[in-house]
């Protein structure tokens, strides 16, 4: 099992996802290494409201979007969505604090270790 953070600067984009419960992308080579069973985070990269909205497990791997022939899914089972954001600083903290990385590469796909993904989670599920 592998460990991801599923992060996207478009508000609307994010808010798809959680109704769809499914993560689009126009390249499928972004979504490949993601397998059924992994788990993953919900992100916002948008600055004005950067953090963490829901945990996932990734409940079948990438497939061809039938009416776009340029787009990739994966469909998502959530155990945790928020209703509102959790910032990005209160799990940065916990990261710091646990000597864990705090930079990440500005890709929409990251994949993390399992403490890194422990702390996310764990943050994203219980802090009201």
């Amino acid at each position: 099992m592998n460990y991801w953070r599923l992060g996207t600067p478009d508000g609307d984009r994010l808010a798809k996802a959680l109704d769809e419960g499914a993560w689009r992308s126009s390249k499928e080579s972004e979504l490949r290494p993601l397998q059924p069973e992994d788990r993953g985070v919900l992100f916002s990269l948008d600055k004005k409201r950067q953090g963490y909205w829901a945990v996932a497990r990734v409940a079948r791997g990438v497939y061809g979007v039938e009416d776009s022939a340029q787009e990739y899914m994966i469909d998502l089972e959530y155990t945790h969505v928020r209703k509102d954001l959790l910032p990005s600083s209160v799990v940065r903290a916990l990261l710091q604090k646990a000597r864990l990385r705090l930079n990440y590469p500005p890709l929409f796909v990251v994949q993390l270790s399992a403490p890194e993904f422990q702390v996310m989670a764990r943050m994203t599920e219980n802090t009201p």
